[in-house]
């Protein structure tokens, strides 16, 4: 990360609770930064970051922010789901989950623990305060359907529809594979999409099993989301002779979210303007296609 980025990070970080609170948390002290903001004598900044963080708290409450930095650790709900989450090496790994470990120990500076919740329990575990964040693989339209704050939105998505590529090219449109049974992951958004639509089909407790079902030939094809595709079927992966079709059955987001009114959303929408890289990189190291970013990673 780079020093000036942190610098910033920490002006903004101090000032929400110095701003809001009188300074009242003697680690919202800017003196006190391990000599971070010493270092830089640039008025002109530092009163911009006052700018921008009024801006940011306007109809924000900040005792959200101010909880998670006095315990000095934010607890992030995630569930196994890859390539967003998943234990590797004794630990949470995945797209979702690195971003996270840099979100906490690098933009907000606190500690971080992951707490695994389905996404039927995200709205009690955040009321609750079980956890302050949920980052595993939320679609925007779950999102939606709960009392919470959400963040922008950093991932494209959809369900689609894979199959054998010995059979793929043989279909195009819904139409044609209407009358086919699908292997979906049970309580997915995937099976909302197939079971609104009035297609059979088939559910499996996660999607690698949902493929699984396609090579034991309990469904012909598979309705997955496009993210999870492009980093487990096809040359190279567990499942090589798998393809997608290209038909399309719903189009999604993916997005964080944290407690209703909490700003810790508007500081991750600021973290993820100024680490776009960090998305796009992790994008190459968990085989997902970058384009599916929401903004224009060739450079353009």
């Amino acid at each position: 990360m780079k020093k000036s980025l942190k610098i910033v990070a920490s002006i903004v970080l101090a000032g929400v609770i110095a701003v809001n609170f009188g300074a009242c948390s003697k680690k919202a002290d800017p003196s006190q930064n391990e000599g971070d903001i010493q270092e830089t004598s640039e008025h002109d900044q530092y009163d911009a970051s006052q700018q921008m963080i009024q801006e940011m708290m306007e109809g924000i409450d900040p005792s959200d922010y101010a909880y998670v930095y006095e315990k000095e650790e934010i607890v992030v709900g995630i569930d196994e789901n890859y390539p967003f989450c998943f234990v590797g090496d004794n630990e949470w790994i995945g797209f979702e989950a690195d971003l996270a470990k840099i979100f906490s120990m690098f933009w907000l500076e606190v500690g971080l623990r992951f707490e695994r919740i389905p996404h039927s329990e995200v709205q009690a575990a955040l009321d609750n305060k079980t956890i302050d964040c949920y980052w595993g693989g939320l679609l925007r339209s779950e999102a939606e359907q709960m009392n919470v704050e959400i963040s922008d939105p950093y991932l494209k998505d959809g369900q689609i529809v894979v199959m054998k590529e010995d059979n793929a090219s043989e279909y195009t449109s819904l139409d044609q594979v209407k009358d086919m049974t699908f292997s979906v992951a049970k309580d997915s958004e995937a099976e909302k999409v197939v079971k609104e639509l009035g297609l059979k089909y088939v559910t499996a407790d996660t999607e690698m099993e949902a493929l699984f079902g396609i090579a034991t030939q309990k469904a012909q094809a598979i309705v997955i989301n496009g993210v999870t595709a492009s980093s487990v079927i096809g040359e190279g992966t567990d499942y090589p002779e798998m393809v997608s079709t290209g038909i399309i059955l719903g189009d999604d987001e993916y997005v964080a979210v944290f407690r209703k009114g909490s700003v810790l959303a508007k500081l991750f929408n600021a973290y993820m303007e100024a680490n776009r890289k960090d998305f796009e990189e992790r994008c190459l190291n968990y085989g997902i296609d970058p384009t599916l970013l929401m903004w224009d990673v060739s450079g353009n």
